[in-house]
């Protein structure tokens, strides 16, 4: 069978495109050969052109979702469909990136395990090589843990049925798609809120992973939970970017614009209803907290100075050491990043209001288990410390 030499449709393999229906969406890929189909045509997956070098055999490219992207978090994720008992091979070809995230893999696109490393190969920087052995049924193959903005919703709508209240629409996103908030005011009437906010860059799952249970342990039905209720009010944005991550997007949203580098320019639908959502604690209400939750190579808390001031004053330093000491099996850091003009959303919230913001990043491949413990422990002590602060 002759192999083809460019990512397109000849002879052995056909590539169709599917829309997902909103205007703004880029086409979705399907690559076809006689043994199997290699397809992205759902939320959040991605593949950018296939080769089938023979027929059990595909070399599948991944690339930016535009030029400007300078951040190396190559996202891909597809489905297999196999039409043959044959073991299949899948190259995995990463253009202006290198390998990044280990091959997540599922057969219903809601749990997911990490393929085992005999399963994997990385030939080079560029070049990962994932041996599958006959299969019979559909499996999906990830970047990271498939979390869709209809997910998203879903918790967000769990949660709120929970505390008692309902979700929020903010606005739109470029695209179009429906942008959400909860939020709870503080029962004593204080004006005192916290504001957590997640998914700016979308293959930053484990940071939404941790999102999640952060909000949980706030909205618990326990004594601390309720005392903090009591005081401080919470807003939620759990996914900012849903473009990004329905498109596959590696950084960025719809406007080729990093959201995290737009805190302050605001030149983008997303970025203005944070700025317009946080204009009112300019005036009679009072942020206590901001919680911005990302992914990295490893666990970190991107804060203040040491020597820079904040209300309230040592929160941060208090905080870290209070949850370091009753976890075990999470090691973190906390990296002080001084004030500077890049428009982050840190940046942004700490110069206009003067309160911690915080950058809460998580490991690519941090054990799922121990993160989810970890944000519980955060948000207790989190609760403590501002609770401590605030006996009023």
């Amino acid at each position: 069978m002759k192999a083809l030499r460019k990512f397109a449709t000849i002879g052995l393999v056909s590539v169709v495109s599917a829309f997902s229906g909103f205007a703004e969406d880029k086409p979705k890929q399907i690559c076809v050969s006689e043994a199997f189909t290699a397809r992205s045509d759902f939320q959040a997956g991605r593949i950018n052109g296939c080769e089938f070098t023979n027929e059990n055999t595909v070399r599948i490219e991944i690339k930016p979702e535009d030029k400007a992207v300078t951040n190396p978090s190559p996202w891909y994720s597809f489905r297999i469909e196999p039409h043959s008992t044959d073991p299949i091979s899948i190259e995995l070809v990463y253009r202006n990136a290198k390998h990044r995230y280990w091959p997540k893999i599922s057969q219903d696109s809601i749990n997911w395990h990490p393929l085992k490393v005999g399963a994997v190969n990385q030939l080079n920087d560029h070049v990962l090589r994932i041996s599958l052995p006959a299969i019979d049924e559909p499996i999906y193959i990830s970047g990271q843990e498939v979390l869709t903005d209809a997910a998203h919703q879903q918790w967000l709508d769990e949660l709120a049925s929970t505390s008692g209240t309902s979700k929020t629409l903010l606005g739109k996103s470029m695209a179009g798609r429906d942008i959400y908030k909860l939020e709870t005011a503080p029962e004593n009437g204080s004006g005192n809120y916290i504001f957590l906010v997640g998914r700016q860059h979308p293959p930053e799952v484990t940071g939404a992973l941790a999102l999640m249970p952060f909000a949980e342990a706030i909205y618990a039905d326990t004594p601390l939970a309720k005392a903090f209720r009591k005081k401080f009010g919470v807003i939620i944005v759990p996914i900012l970017n849903p473009d990004g991550v329905a498109n596959g997007h590696w950084r960025h949203n719809m406007g080729e614009k990093d959201l995290n580098r737009d805190w302050g320019p605001f030149t983008q639908p997303e970025t203005q209803l944070m700025r317009d959502e946080l204009e009112r604690f300019k005036e009679e209400e009072t942020l206590s907290l901001f919680l911005d939750f990302h992914s990295t190579r490893r666990n970190v808390l991107y804060t203040q100075a040491e020597d820079e001031e904040t209300k309230p004053r040592g929160y941060t330093k208090s905080w870290v050491e209070r949850v370091k000491g009753r976890v075990s099996n999470y090691t973190f850091e906390r990296a002080e990043r001084p004030l500077t003009s890049l428009p982050t959303s840190k940046n942004y919230v700490y110069s206009t209001f003067g309160v911690p913001a915080i950058t809460y990043e998580v490991g690519d491949e941090t054990d799922r288990q121990a993160l989810k413990i970890a944000a519980t422990v955060f948000a207790e002590e989190m609760m403590e410390v501002l609770l401590n602060g605030n006996k009023d």
